[in-house]
């Protein structure tokens, strides 16, 4: 079985039974050991970068001098290597030199953490047209080939690549954390927005059209609650329920009088139209158009009539919107029916002769929204 490391000590990546004979036994691997390394906690060295790309592996180790070509032992390590090579391409001191996938530190020793980049496979066999690459640098510019496909790369996230002796990356060089230049502290967060000013006594938010002492828009389509929802959520900001408002201070429009009626069939119904009607085989008329129907927030209560049971007039007191008690009704003739025995238990408005029309609740038609007059921190004014 497998053996462990003691304590404080972690398995190195890449290492395997093979290389502790103590793993092979199940007896317990000490820090001297290959297969096991000091566990990390936080970076232990920072970095620097050339100004210009070096010659070689052997000139970027020359140009490290003593402190040492780039040595990454940890994911925190990594993020300070990668900030200090930028948008460059800089060589590290991690080298597989026979070309057997025994990738190393300087002195032989095995990582302890690797960032090899996964979407191009890395490190790869044979992706540079035969050339022997065994060096890695962090960031890659230049050409992939897999299976004589060439790839173009520029990938600069700080993964991890296999690469030549080529002339085109940085010295990227191990520096002591005290002698990193300090860290500018974080831009302090914004300030948080001002509040909305009110409206000027007698407004409507932008995008509203003003009707006595309310303002109306038409929003989308959808079922009438849907509708009623997406009043809701046009105006958030707003400040309490007016008369026909609902949460959030807007709501499906409750129609409270006839002079209201007639504004919003003229402001939104195409009057004269007929574009919210349905045949009716009994009097030869076999046109269709709902392109101009449009929700009131007027629904009934569903206990007052089912199928051709009850009363298809009766509970018609209920409003989508709260704060809305109005007993005004502009019914087409004939409505509400019920008709064929359906569920019709929703008001439209702009039906035949302009009127209202009880139809299903689900159906998706167009959603007149209202809220009163200058009501709270709304949108600029119009």
């Amino acid at each position: 079985g497998r053996g462990r490391c003691a304590n404080g000590f972690q398995m190195a990546a890449g290492a395997t039974s093979g290389d502790c004979a103590s793993f092979a036994a199940g007896g317990e691997c000490q820090s001297q050991s290959t297969c096991c390394v000091p566990e990390p906690s936080g970076p232990s060295r920072s970095f620097r970068r050339s100004a210009d790309p070096v010659a070689s592996f052997a000139a970027a180790e020359a140009y490290c001098g003593d402190s040492g070509l780039a040595r990454i032992d940890s994911a925190a390590e990594n993020a300070l290597a990668a900030e200090a090579c930028g948008d460059a391409v800089c060589w590290l001191s991690f080298r597989d030199p026979s070309l057997g996938g025994h990738w190393r530190w300087p002195g032989d020793e095995l990582p302890l953490y690797t960032n090899w980049n996964g979407e191009y496979k890395q490190p790869g066999l044979d992706d540079n047209g035969g050339e022997r690459e065994p060096y890695s640098t962090l960031n890659t510019r230049g050409t992939l080939w897999t299976r004589g496909s060439r790839t173009d790369l520029s990938v600069l996230d700080g993964t991890w690549f296999d690469a030549a002796d080529l002339g085109t990356a940085h010295a990227l060089c191990n520096m002591p954390l005290e002698d990193a230049p300090p860290r500018p502290p974080p831009p302090p967060p914004p300030p948080p927005p001002p509040p909305s000013a009110p409206l000027p006594p007698g407004s409507c938010p932008r995008g509203w059209e003003r009707g006595g002492s309310k303002c109306y828009r038409l929003i989308g389509r959808a079922s009438q609650a849907g509708c009623q929802d997406m009043c809701a959520a046009a105006l958030p900001g707003a400040a309490g329920p007016p008369v026909g408002g609902g949460a959030g201070g807007a709501g499906l429009v409750c129609i409270e009088s006839r002079a209201e009626q007639d504004f919003l069939r003229a402001t939104f119904g195409r009057v004269g139209e007929g574009c919210c009607r349905w045949p009716d085989p009994f009097i030869g008329d076999f046109g269709s158009d709902q392109s101009c129907c449009t929700w009131s927030g007027l629904f009934q209560d569903p206990s007052a009539d089912s199928g051709f049971r009850g009363d298809a007039a009766a509970g018609w007191d209920l409003w989508r919107a709260g704060g809305c008690d109005s007993g005004f009704r502009a019914w087409s003739r004939g409505e509400p029916n019920q008709w064929g025995g359906l569920e019709e238990d929703c008001a439209l408005l702009f039906g035949p002769g302009e009127g209202w029309v009880d139809v299903g609740c689900g159906g998706e038609y167009r959603c007149l929204c209202e809220v009163a007059l200058a009501r709270g921190p709304l949108d600029a004014a119009a």
